[in-house]
């Protein structure tokens, strides 16, 4: 798989501490515009930008991230684009007269001690006018940890075109060279066996610190499966292997 240009989105939750961060452009396997926040603390920029005003804002490889944690409770939100461009509408939100968004990637995370939850999406181009009362999104695709994931071609409204639900498990695979590429994977194409959701659940602090013990030591079990193909995915995401399936046996060595 080439990374010489990449649009990734990372968010993760640690444990008694919020973390995000966001990458809006990779040329090279160098970070050119990226960011992070930890603790309780916002970030944002972007490679290039047109000045603030209350009519047009239009960004390249913007990013923003939040985190926020307290004793008993943490989250996380990131975000990265390719383009930005909105006109009207406030600076924080996506609504307005018109935006557009390109290759858009948006994460979050939360833990509250007894629990914790991800999710993420990505959307090739997400345009909205009117504040949202039309909203067209192109190429799109989300994984949550609390329900099954979905990628479609087209939705206007939420009314959606060749999606996963009306194709079948695997999709529609979509592969444009060096610009995207969407596809569904099951846990098995990666091979690593599929996991019962509640056993990835996290538990209060000291069970979560047993966990990640745990997964440090090579002890199979669901939190070691899923750390295997979040590896295997980031590893292929950044050229060092061809496929998932191929990152998965290297972080298995690692």
């Amino acid at each position: 798989m080439s990374s010489m240009l990449s649009l990734i989105v990372l968010s993760a939750v640690q444990i008694l501490r919020g973390s995000a961060g966001a990458i809006a452009l990779r040329l090279l396997g160098n970070n050119i515009s990226a960011g992070s926040s930890s603790s309780t603390s916002s970030e944002g920029g972007a490679l290039i930008a047109v000045p603030a005003n209350p009519l047009l804002t239009l960004a390249i490889a913007d990013w923003t991230t939040r985190a926020r944690a307290t004793g008993d409770s943490s989250s996380s939100f990131s975000r990265a684009a390719l383009v930005d461009l909105r006109i009207g509408g406030d600076e924080t939100s996506r609504d307005g007269v018109l935006s557009v968004a390109v290759l858009e990637a948006v994460s979050a995370a939360r833990w509250t001690g007894a629990a914790s939850h991800g999710d993420g999406e990505n959307n090739g181009v997400r345009a909205a006018a009117l504040d949202d009362a039309l909203v067209i999104i192109l190429l799109h695709s989300e994984a949550s940890s609390d329900h099954a994931g979905k990628t479609y071609v087209l939705s206007i409204n939420r009314a959606e075109l060749l999606s996963s639900d009306q194709t079948g498990p695997q999709g529609i695979p979509i592969d444009i060279p060096g610009v995207v590429r969407q596809f569904e994977l099951s846990p098995e194409d990666a091979g690593v066996q599929r996991a019962p959701l509640e056993g990835l659940r996290g538990g209060d602090a000291q069970q979560n610190a047993e966990t990640l013990r745990g997964v440090l030591r090579g002890e199979n079990g669901p939190q070691r499966t899923a750390t295997l193909l979040n590896g295997g995915a980031a590893l292929a995401a950044a050229g060092v292997c061809e496929t998932i399936a191929d990152g998965v046996r290297l972080a298995e060595r690692a």
